[in-house]
């Protein structure tokens, strides 16, 4: 092969090399866009798992209480004694 064929077909390895480096960075940052928008919807789920988890945990206290005072109201009444 001469030398000029050479360095054209050099030439145009560096081309594609040139032309997946700018499709690779491209991908690079089509991805790192989605990683941020896949951490703030993450941080609005577990902001939404944190708000049910402290209503669930208002529901069972209600409930515990709502027991207890049931129980205390059916001691007073003599319902152990009957």
């Amino acid at each position: 092969m001469d030398p000029i064929t050479e360095i054209e077909n050099i030439k145009h390895e560096i081309k594609e090399i040139r032309d997946r480096q700018i499709n690779y960075v491209g991908k690079h940052h089509d991805m790192d866009k989605e990683l941020v928008q896949i951490q703030s919807d993450l941080k609005y789920v577990r902001e939404d798992i944190r708000s049910i988890q402290s209503g669930v945990n208002r529901l069972i206290w209600t409930v515990g209480g709502a027991m207890v005072i049931a129980v205390v109201g059916f001691i007073m009444q003599g319902g152990l004694v009957t």
